[in-house]
C-alpha cells in the first residue's frame, strides 16, 4: 500500500500544468475586462492569423523549408501552436536570423499573452494525402 498518493498519467486527466492555468487566467481577465464582443478582441485574432500567413509565405522558397502549421487546441481555443518542418536544425536556425523572420516575430510576440516555447521532434515516419490542403479563411 502506498503512503502518499501516486499518479499514473495513462491516458486519463491528469494535474493541470502551472503554465496553462496562468495563460488561462491571463487570457479569462483580458476577456473579463475588455470582453469577447468587440472588435478589439476579433482584431487581436485576425492580427495574429495573418501574421502568421505572412511569415509562412516568407517562408516558402528558403533552403529546407518543407511546410508549416497553425494549429489550435480543441479544449483551449484562445491558444496557438506553431509546427514549422525544416529538413535541419541549421536551415531552421538560418531563417530565424533572416530579416523577415525577425520582422514577424516582433509582430506576433506583441500579440502573444505569454512566452513562447520551442520544442524540437525528429521526424519518426510520416504519412500525407495526395493532395496539398489549406483549411481556415480564405487569404
Amino acid at each position: 500500500m502506498l503512503e502518499r498518493v501516486a499518479y499514473l498519467n495513462s491516458g486519463t486527466d491528469g494535474p493541470v500544468p502551472r503554465r496553462g492555468v496562468d495563460a488561462a487566467a491571463a487570457q479569462m481577465r483580458l476577456e473579463l475586462e475588455d470582453g469577447r464582443a468587440n472588435r478589439a478582441h476579433f482584431d487581436r485574432i485576425i492580427a495574429g492569423a495573418s501574421a502568421l500567413r505572412e511569415r509562412l509565405a516568407a517562408a516558402k522558397g528558403r533552403r529546407g523549408w518543407v511546410g508549416g502549421q497553425l494549429l489550435i487546441p480543441l479544449d483551449e481555443p484562445h491558444r496557438r501552436a506553431v509546427v514549422g518542418t525544416w529538413e535541419s536544425r541549421a536551415d531552421w536556425q538560418a531563417w530565424h536570423e533572416d530579416e523577415r523572420f525577425l520582422e514577424s516575430r516582433e509582430r506576433m510576440d506583441g500579440l502573444q499573452e505569454d512566452r513562447s516555447e520551442i520544442v524540437w521532434y525528429e521526424v519518426v515516419t510520416e504519412g500525407r494525402g495526395t493532395g496539398t490542403a489549406s483549411v481556415g479563411p480564405p487569404q
